[in-house]
């Protein structure tokens, strides 16, 4: 079958290489992304802007048809880069590490490109889904692109068959039997140790639960019939702690990357646009609001402090010192989907 052969072709090529010591307080961009919904993306590279606390800012960048990718540039653990690569012909991901301001290719990710691909809450293990083959000389890449139903996990072969889900925050694998019962959300949790199964009705992927820094809450999101999402914020044992509505669309959702601060955006399409941080148990607090222009992605600084707010329609990157509720300062744009390392805060976004 081809999709096997291309997955055991990755995992040959794929390089687990070591990152070196995790850097602290860098910007990762990918210039030519936009989440804007009325926006055009036009992937032209990655890069990433170092010293942004300090003051003492320093840039280095990687341009050209082979980084430029539609999924962009995203952190891994310990300071390693995962870019997308231009397509067609759909390529695994590249990783790079960075290393005393430089880029160093690694190997290629783990999976085959164009996967539906989760990594595991430890970072030890990475869930894909490769896609199901073109037919010979098929002109159009994204009329034959489509999910094979076959899912594997790195190192450890095809695990299940269906639709992958996710993780759940202890660990195990999440799947659904086929389109329907993703569709109604009949999901099959996966122990990858023991290989048990266990079922769960009404379990969607994008609601899924995201913890906190500090291990203390999670995190949810559902939205209503007739429009408008509720975010739920519960305890690790599983005690509710707050619920808050609202009529708009709760476009991403953010865990400060030190202790248990939720921030949290949301769009009316085309406005209004908000954002708010809310300590769990108390009144939540909005930051920044406009009814005239798009954002809605954000993300935190190592150290708690701050939040960068990326809106592409703004010419540049806003920061907000989070207790007062003050923009401290603006950078220019370098790039969309900016994620401040290090540690990387757990977040979910629309289509993410």
């Amino acid at each position: 079958m081809r999709v096997c052969a291309a997955v055991a072709c990755c995992l040959v090529l794929a390089s687990a290489a070591a990152a070196g010591p995790t850097p602290k307080d860098v910007v990762l961009y990918s210039i030519g992304i936009t989440t804007d919904p009325y926006g055009h993306s036009t992937p032209r590279g990655f890069g990433v802007l170092s010293g942004v606390l300090s003051g003492d800012f320093a840039r280095k960048e990687v341009r050209g048809r082979e980084s430029s990718g539609f999924a962009g540039a995203d952190w891994l653990d310990r300071g390693r880069i995962l870019v997308a690569r231009h397509a067609p012909p759909l390529r695994s991901p590249a990783i790079f590490a960075l290393r005393g301001g430089r880029f160093e290719r690694s190997g290629n990710a783990p999976f085959p490109g164009g996967s539906t691909y989760r990594w595991s809450p430890d970072w030890r293990h990475v869930a894909f889904e490769p896609p199901a083959p073109c037919r010979p000389r098929q002109r159009s890449l994204f009329r034959c692109y489509r999910g094979s139903g076959h899912i594997f996990v790195a190192g450890l072969g095809e695990v299940a068959r269906g639709v992958l889900g996710g993780w759940t925050p202890d660990g195990r694998l999440v799947y659904y039997a086929g389109r329907r019962a993703w569709a109604k959300g009949d999901a099959t949790l996966l122990d990858l140790r023991t290989r048990a199964r266990s079922h769960r009705r009404h379990y969607w992927s994008d609601q899924q639960p995201i913890r906190s820094a500090d291990g203390r809450h999670f995190a949810t999101r559902r939205g209503f019939r007739r429009g408008g999402e509720r975010i739920t914020i519960l305890r690790a044992d599983g005690h509710v702690v707050q619920t808050m509505t609202t009529h708009y669309i709760v476009s991403m959702l953010a865990w400060s990357t030190r202790g248990h601060l939720l921030a949290y955006t949301t769009s009316g399409f085309p406005s209004p646009h908000q954002l708010f941080v809310v300590d769990p148990g108390h009144p939540q607090r909005k930051i920044f609001a406009t009814g005239a222009k798009h954002f809605d992605w954000v993300t935190w600084s190592p150290d708690g402090r701050l939040i960068l707010l990326d809106g592409e329609e703004y010419g540049g990157w806003h920061v907000f010192d989070v207790r007062t509720g003050r923009r401290v300062y603006r950078l220019p744009r370098l790039g969309g989907r900016p994620q401040w390392c290090c540690p990387v805060n757990e977040y979910r976004g629309n289509g993410r």
